[in-house]
């Protein structure tokens, strides 16, 4: 583990960067899985300085391609609205504006905004149609739904799933190196009688299903066995529709599978019965278990609803996306203050292909957290 290095930012300037061309006065549709991820997600990434592009070069390129990708992508200069005669939450594309901050700190978007960096046309043009995940008319809402929670009052553009809570929360990271992720993986095979599809061992999933146990065992501060906990994590839907989502949708295809188990089943199961539980959640996520979820939402709107949440950046890419000044040294998420919340990402240091792990949770759950992550992998 590291201790994180404070840094010190200094604004130089703020603008609003709108539409490089007049745009549609529109308002967007958004499906019920927009409603629910109704949030930004912030990343940073790091680049090499480089000579041939200065940083006041950077700035100008930047800025020109985020005023040129507001035109096909015209909704991110929008703002939320409610629509109060359907209850639901809408994109009023009103060409607003994005704000651009430049800063500078004491140490020296992703592959369509390089694109236009480069001053390269889009690969193909956004399918900015939401109502291909629009609810089925009248909605069939065809399975239990336990991941979600239903919402007892109408949303608002500031109503979001990831409210945190006012406690003190410490962070830390940890590391599975490539050889700690193969030693779960044995584990995990050594299924003591239990029935395990071989394709569920996979880094993925021996990863989740390690850090669902510790973080479930370590806030079980009542120790009641019966409790329930749940993991959720996010599944890419595009492709498990019938037929397949096109590529080039922009609006939020992703949904979240689960897993459930009393503490006493994560404490005495073994690590391939969990592994297969983590398995299942995104098996359980066909075509039509996804069109009940989005037609759930239309009845009982709601959040999904568990104490783990899993999201992984360990293999987007972003490494991979080429700006005219390189590619990203290192990407990864910004930190949000929520004790539910697991990042996943990519670690840095030298070739081993492992994953860091994001932890916020009280003083004394995160000791027990510790504890039980090192003393669980290391046990056969």
């Amino acid at each position: 583990m590291r201790r994180s290095q404070d840094l010190n930012v200094t604004r130089l300037s703020t603008a609003t960067l709108r539409p490089s061309e007049p745009t549609e006065r529109r308002y967007m549709f958004l499906s019920n899985i927009d409603q629910v991820l109704n949030f930004s997600v912030e990343t940073v990434h790091f680049f090499n300085a480089n000579a041939e592009h200065p940083i006041e070069s950077v700035i100008a390129t930047l800025r020109s391609a985020v005023e040129r990708v507001l035109v096909p992508y015209d909704f991110l200069a929008g703002r939320l609205r409610l629509d109060e005669s359907k209850g639901r939450l809408e994109i009023d594309c009103n060409a607003a504006g994005v704000t651009f901050v430049v800063a500078k700190c004491n140490i020296i978007q992703m592959r369509r905004l390089a694109a236009l960096a480069f001053n390269r046309p889009l690969p193909f043009p956004p399918l900015n149609d939401r109502r291909l995940l629009a609810a089925r008319s009248p909605p069939r809402v065809t399975f239990s739904h336990p991941e979600f929670l239903k919402l007892e009052t109408l949303p608002t553009p500031h109503t979001t799933m990831l409210d945190p809570l006012e406690e003190t929360l410490e962070f830390k990271l940890f590391h599975l190196d490539t050889n700690n992720i193969s030693t779960l993986k044995e584990k995990a095979k050594m299924n003591r009688g239990e029935e395990l599809d071989p394709r569920a061992v996979t880094s993925f999933n021996v990863v989740i299903a390690h850090l669902w146990r510790c973080k479930a065992l370590a806030t079980n501060e009542a120790h009641d066995v019966n409790k329930v906990s749940t993991v959720l994590y996010a599944v890419d839907i595009r492709r498990r529709f019938d037929p397949p989502l096109p590529v080039s949708y922009t609006g939020n295809a992703v949904s979240s599978a689960y897993a459930r188990a009393t503490c006493y089943e994560l404490a005495n199961s073994s690590l391939s019965r969990i592994v297969g539980m983590v398995r299942e959640g995104a098996t359980r996520m066909t075509d039509e278990y996804i069109r009940s979820v989005i037609d759930w939402g239309e009845l009982y709107k709601g959040f999904p609803y568990g104490d783990v949440f899993v999201t992984s950046w360990w293999k987007l890419g972003f490494a991979e996306v080429e700006y005219p000044w390189g590619k990203p040294i290192y990407s990864c998420p910004v930190t949000h203050p929520c004790r539910d919340i697991v990042l996943l990402f990519p670690r840095i240091e030298g070739a081993d292909k492992g994953v860091n792990v994001l932890i916020s949770l009280p003083k004394g759950d995160m000791e027990k957290f510790e504890r039980l992550f090192y003393k669980l992998l290391d046990e056969m």
